[in-house]
């Protein structure tokens, strides 16, 4: 099977480049070829360190930005979830896994991205986004939305689980479910109910039930 999905994405590549970059910074400082450093000299005759740390900025810099790797637009049609193999055919449910490579693993619900951060090794995931239900295209962190499941709409793997941010016009418990129906969750209560499925053997995403 194919996972519609670019390796590496653009965390991947700034690690690459940067690394690559932050060798050849190191190694030109290990062979000394001071020469290739225009040294600022002062009258006094004291020799200013600028080069040396103007590179050393250059460094810090490119480290700071290694991991930025963020969310990218769901492809309808195109894009498969990396956990059950289906096609993404609607957005308003999906999810994405960044890994500590920067590798986009993308999905096609929520439940399915549990499942897949349920069984990852330790340490490999270093974000977790779910699709905002009421605002298609916008991702929030998944450890700071508001889940809602056995919600009155259909969802692509039947368990109709959806995420909604935070906001002052839909913060409320009742209205949300007033709306939606089913029951309100978190992330971390989805993700302890992926790790029981999974470790009694009950199969992945079929068998959740999110406390219902």
């Amino acid at each position: 099977n194919f996972v519609a999905n670019s390796y590496p994405d653009t965390g991947g590549w700034m690690l690459i480049v940067s690394g690559a970059v932050i060798g050849s910074v190191l190694l030109y400082l290990l062979i000394g070829k001071r020469t290739a450093v225009a040294t600022a000299v002062r009258p006094s005759g004291t020799v200013t360190a600028a080069p040396t740390v103007a590179v050393a900025a250059v460094a810090a810099l490119l480290l700071a930005s290694c991991g930025t790797a963020g969310p990218r637009a769901l492809v309808a049609g195109t894009d498969e979830c990396a956990q059950c193999r289906m096609m993404i055919t609607d957005p308003r449910f999906g999810a994405e896994v960044i890994t500590r490579t920067g590798r986009v693993q993308t999905f096609d619900a929520i439940e399915c991205a549990a499942s897949y951060v349920a069984a990852a090794d330790p340490g490999s995931v270093q974000s977790i986004w779910v699709s905002d239900f009421e605002l298609p295209g916008t991702w929030i962190s998944a450890t700071e939305a508001v889940f809602v499941t056995g919600a009155t709409v259909a969802s692509p793997m039947g368990r109709s689980l959806l995420a909604l941010a935070k906001r002052t016009n839909s913060a409320n418990g009742i209205a949300i479910t007033a709306r939606y129906g089913g029951r309100l969750s978190d992330w971390q209560t989805l993700l302890a109910a992926a790790r029981n499925t999974a470790s009694v053997g009950d199969g992945l995403t079929g068998a959740m039930r999110y406390g219902h």
